[in-house]
């Protein structure tokens, strides 16, 4: 997935002010080491490279969880212009990302949030095994050969969508690349809400998910940034 991310959050760095970047869900760094930033934070709870060698001025590693580490970011007096979610493909913890993220985003910043929309309803799974074991099944006696998985992630945007009006977002969206929302500050917006409540989000099904897609106000990458530029330079 880094193959599309990495340019896409370059591209997204040289709209804002400065060039901070916070990566939240790291592994093997496949991403975070292709960013081009001045200073740069990496959160993963188990690093799969040696971090202490890495470490430098302008790369902090945080082998925390992303709980533990927004409960001492403050300390650090962090800000951040683009960060990257791409942790937990569990709703509930995505969304308490995000809005601890919030606290620690510039004002001409964006989240960019992975794994939006599951190819299938194995992949809607939030639990990677059962999603794994659900699709073995439903391919055997064959081998399994797709092994996407999203996770539960796109009820996080229908969150932002009913209850964050100051919250804008568009979702990147084309045959070769990963579904990414990318969300901003702006003026609020006066979006009518889709769903009843917390727990209708909570426990939509992978039928309803195809069913509301549309939420995600999908575009092609230049629709896309010609849409965040001209956020951006209105607040100039």
């Amino acid at each position: 997935m880094s193959q599309w991310s990495v340019p896409r959050i370059n591209k997204l760095l040289k709209l804002t002010e400065d060039d901070h970047y916070l990566e939240i869900g790291v592994e093997k760094g496949n991403t975070f080491f292709g960013i081009e930033a001045g200073f740069k934070v990496a959160v993963d709870p188990k690093f799969l490279f040696d971090f202490q060698a890495r470490s430098n001025s302008d790369e902090m590693f945080f082998q925390v969880t992303s709980d533990d580490f927004f409960a001492q970011a403050e300390e650090h007096e962090f800000l951040f212009d683009v960060i990257f979610l791409d942790g937990l493909h569990n709703f509930s913890q995505t969304y308490s990302d995000l809005i601890s993220a919030l606290d620690y985003l510039s004002p001409t910043g964006f989240i960019l949030i992975d794994d939006v929309f599951p190819n299938d309803k194995y992949s809607f799974i939030p639990d990677q095994y059962l999603s794994y074991t659900e699709r073995a099944k439903s391919v055997a006696p064959n081998s399994m050969t797709d092994y996407r998985w999203h996770g539960d992630i796109f009820k996080v945007v229908a969150l932002i969508h009913d209850y964050h009006q100051n919250l804008h977002f568009r979702t990147f969206w084309d045959q070769e690349s990963n579904p990414q929302t990318v969300i901003w500050w702006d003026f609020p917006e006066n979006r009518t809400r889709r769903f009843t409540g917390i727990t209708e989000i909570s426990n939509m099904s992978y039928e309803h998910v195809l069913a509301n897609q549309d939420i995600l106000q999908m575009g092609s990458e230049e629709d896309i940034f010609e849409t965040l530029k001209h956020s951006r330079d209105l607040l100039k």
